[in-house]
């Protein structure tokens, strides 16, 4: 159920709210002038300044840094890019792939009595012609 108030209790509630509020507002118009005074102060503008100022350096600085490295990066994609498309298409520009005449294959030759190679293990590597 909801409680009822008479009009003495909704008048003191009233008083402590306004009078919390009037507390409240003053604590703020307090820390506000607090601050304005604080921005108006040429020392922290100069500190501002002078950070704003350092800030503005490194930022730049980074840029061009990060401009430089792209571009290298860009040039470097870029010949390895030619440089693939050189091999597939051959050193002539015109040039097929299949157009290019094929490697003869060397026949193994079959050792008696032998057990591994050394090493080991095979000696064909991943990537590597011959």
């Amino acid at each position: 159920m909801a409680d009822k108030w008479d009009k003495q209790q909704v008048l003191d509630f009233l008083k402590r709210t306004g009078e919390d509020l009037k507390r409240t507002g003053e604590e703020v118009r307090k820390e506000a002038q607090r601050i304005i005074d604080e921005v108006r102060d040429p020392e922290t503008q100069a500190k501002v300044k002078e950070k704003l100022s350092s800030f503005g350096t490194w930022a730049k600085r980074t840029a061009e840094d990060a401009a430089t490295m792209l571009d290298g990066a860009v040039k470097k994609a870029e010949d390895m890019f030619a440089k693939a498309s050189e091999r597939v298409r051959g050193p002539e520009e015109g040039a097929a792939p299949a157009a290019r005449a094929p490697r003869p294959k060397k026949p193994a030759a079959k050792k008696a009595g032998r057990g591994k190679a050394k090493g080991g293990g095979s000696r064909k590597t991943i990537g590597k012609k011959r």
